[in-house]
């Protein structure tokens, strides 16, 4: 029974609570309708009538531009390094040497040629490169030649294909030079560049070669006047000839001189800019002109005339045109035109034309004896001759007097045809008998 009374206790709770709940809950509100605030800004004691202000019409109406594209400041950027200074250049092709701020690379263009370049912003040398040749990019520079002053024109052309000409300052500008700093490695061949080149081109001045002015021909015309300097040694050794002013290029491995009105343009030059009684004096350019070396030879010691006159004797002359010289302990006949060879000590008859060759091309070497023809001079006949030394710097004129019991026994001419029979007893007419040597020389 006690939970029975426990749940009527819990009911009559319930009941209770539920009229407290419906006793104090409030009515809904009843909202006032919303109203408007209006707000005035302070009055403007500036402010003016409004006629005031009708005659300014649209002075202050905003205007919408677009952003334009505008040449880029190439003027500290874009090094001038000078001219193509090579002896063979002209105004007309002349080379001008164009580097970028922090870049080794040095472009040689002519005047008036096209330079492309291309931004390069996460370059670390520079923000503007030189396009790789053949490449057409946006931006361009055009350096030109104008009474003796260098002049930039920038060119810029936008997607669209607008060439840009803004502003004014950065589309053309003058350059002034600055020397270069960078040479590079400069080659020859396989031989490096430098102050020695000449000495381990194992090069040498010999001089003016007499022989070949005397007795080159057309051939060697280009001989007459100029001095020689011998390259090279053993079989591979090689002549060129050069005069002040003139130039010798470097071509297929080798100096030389160039034929005349023959394009020099783009080859190594070597230009003979002084010359010493004993040192030449030289400039050697590179290909573009930009590079050059101060180069030095220093003459050769010319060999002196051995003792080679002694052994020479006039014996006999056949005609006017042949005779015979006892060379040593050999009797050999001879005309005007031969050469006589000293090699190794004795004198060797130059015939063949592999001979002649040799010692033209400096193959064999040696002091040289050329037959000039038969004189007579105090009533003595002299067989005339020139004597040239080793190097072919020096000449001397020999007159070798006929050696006989007569010596002033006038010389009657032989004729090839005559025969030991034909000239008989006569004394006047046989080969005359050796009785002493005399050899006299007269400096030319």
């Amino acid at each position: 029974m006690h939970w029975l009374s426990l749940l009527n206790a819990f009911l009559f709770s319930l009941a209770g609570g539920c009229a407290c709940i419906a006793f104090f809950y409030p009515q809904a509100a009843e909202f006032l309708p919303e109203r408007a605030i209006e707000l005035k800004l302070p009055p403007n004691r500036f402010a003016l009538e409004a006629s005031a202000y009708q005659g300014l019409g649209t002075a202050f109406a905003l205007k919408h531009t677009p952003p334009s594209i505008r040449l880029p400041d190439l003027r500290r950027h874009l090094i001038f390094y000078g001219l193509n200074q090579r002896p063979d250049a002209d105004a007309k092709r002349a080379l001008i040497h164009l580097g970028l701020e922090g870049q080794q690379v040095i472009l040689a263009a002519k005047s008036g040629e096209k330079l492309y370049l291309h931004f390069d912003p996460e370059s670390g040398e520079g923000l503007y490169r030189f396009a790789p040749s053949g490449q057409m990019t946006k931006l361009w520079i055009t350096p030109k030649v104008i009474k003796e002053e260098i002049y930039c024109f920038v060119g810029l052309r936008t997607e669209e294909g607008v060439e840009v000409v803004q502003p004014e300052e950065y589309a053309q500008f003058s350059l002034r030079p600055q020397p270069p700093t960078y040479r590079g490695n400069w080659h020859l061949g396989e031989i490096r560049v430098d102050n020695s080149l000449l000495a381990r081109q194992h090069g040498r001045w010999i001089g003016e070669d007499l022989f070949l002015a005397d007795h080159g021909g057309e051939e060697y015309a280009q001989a007459y006047g100029r001095q020689r300097i011998d390259f090279g040694e053993g079989p591979q050794a090689y002549s060129c000839f050069v005069k002040l002013g003139e130039s010798l290029i470097w071509d297929q491995g080798r100096w030389r001189l160039p034929k005349p009105h023959q394009e020099t343009f783009g080859l190594p030059l070597l230009h003979l800019r002084k010359q010493e009684e004993r040192v030449l004096l030289f400039d050697l350019w590179d290909e573009a002109g930009l590079n050059h070396f101060c180069l030095s030879l220093i003459r050769s010691n010319a060999p002196q005339h051995n003792n080679a006159t002694p052994l020479l004797r006039f014996v006999a002359a056949k005609t006017w045109s042949q005779f015979v010289l006892e060379l040593g302990a050999e009797r050999t006949e001879v005309s005007p035109g031969d050469w006589l060879l000293m090699d190794e000590g004795r004198f060797t008859k130059l015939i063949s034309p592999e001979e002649i060759d040799a010692y033209v091309e400096q193959k064999r070497s040696g002091e040289l004896v050329v037959i000039d023809g038969l004189v007579r001079k105090e009533g003595r006949p002299r067989l005339v001759c020139h004597l040239y030394n080793p190097t072919r710097t020096q000449v001397k004129t020999l007159e070798i007097p006929l050696l006989s019991e007569g010596m002033n026994a006038p010389i009657r001419q032989i004729t090839t045809t005559n025969t030991q029979e034909e000239v008989g007893d006569d004394p006047m007419l046989a080969l005359p008998i050796v009785v002493r040597g005399m050899i006299e020389e007269i400096n030319e």
